[in-house]
């Protein structure tokens, strides 16, 4: 009781900021959450037109027809626009990969500064991984800050990181280029020679988080390289980015033009 009451009284203050101007968050970045919420009836173009037309009030339709075009381009998935999304038992629909790479082109329709994915590559194959990370490396190197976690990545994956992060404890332990975490950790005495072989690096690294010893030692060496991925994509001034709400009639229209295009299929 007394514990619930001090938290009720705790007052916690600070602000956001980007580049030192606010943050808004609604038009300056994005989140791709690991489990999609794609409708199966919809082609992978009229999903990208919904989420359009809802994050883009204001933008003519053919403007916003556009975009959308634009934005399969980027992706690479134009070939596959009118396909169902598919993915239930009676729609088979376009692959798992397809799938990750039109929930990346939903973010995208708001022009993002930053997009923030929840293991994107989780529930794909190889191959699929690999064109996903493709996908989100060409996204960092037009500009864009690109941040995702991953688990269990290939060696493949992991070197084609811009910047890796590792965090133990609430606290990064290591923030830098990726090959250079095997001087890291034999620098804390680990044996990396495993990592020739089977084990993958970023492998090697989290079972070394998890030995008390040797993580204490990485924590203390805290290498974090500040010269990172949001300097070499250098992102203007955020303050006169403006967040639209979609006005409440064109909320219900989409909304009905979905359900009835769902029934009807």
């Amino acid at each position: 009781g007394a514990a619930h009451a001090s938290l009720k009284s705790l007052q916690v203050t600070g602000k956001v900021t980007w580049n030192g101007g606010p943050v808004h968050h609604g038009a300056s970045i994005a989140f791709v959450p690991q489990v999609d919420s794609l409708i199966p009836t919809m082609t992978v173009r009229e999903q990208l037109l919904f989420v359009a037309r809802l994050k883009n009030p204001s933008m003519d339709v053919v403007d916003v027809r556009e975009k959308v075009a634009c934005v399969l381009g980027e992706l690479g998935i134009d070939d596959i626009a009118d396909q169902y999304v598919g993915g239930t038992s009676t729609l088979r629909g376009v692959s798992g990969g397809e799938r990750r790479r039109c929930m990346i082109g939903m973010a995208l329709v708001s022009s993002p500064r930053m997009i923030v994915l929840d293991e994107p590559l989780s529930g794909l194959d190889s191959y699929n991984a690999l064109i996903v990370t493709s996908t989100l490396k060409s996204l960092a190197d037009k500009g864009r800050v690109v941040l995702y976690s991953l688990h269990q990545p290939s060696d493949d994956i992991f070197m084609s990181l811009d910047v890796a992060i590792f965090m133990a404890h609430g606290k990064i332990v290591y923030q830098g280029p990726p090959e250079d975490c095997r001087t890291v950790l034999e620098d804390a005495g680990v044996d990396t020679s495993d990592t020739k072989r089977a084990r993958p690096l970023a492998d090697t690294m989290v079972f070394a988080l998890n030995e008390p010893r040797t993580c204490q030692i990485l924590i203390g060496a805290g290498r974090i390289d500040k010269a990172g991925a949001v300097e070499r994509n250098s992102i203007s001034d955020s303050s006169s980015l403006k967040h639209e709400s979609p006005p409440l009639g064109l909320q219900a229209s989409m909304v009905l033009y979905r359900t009835v295009v769902d029934i009807w299929r």
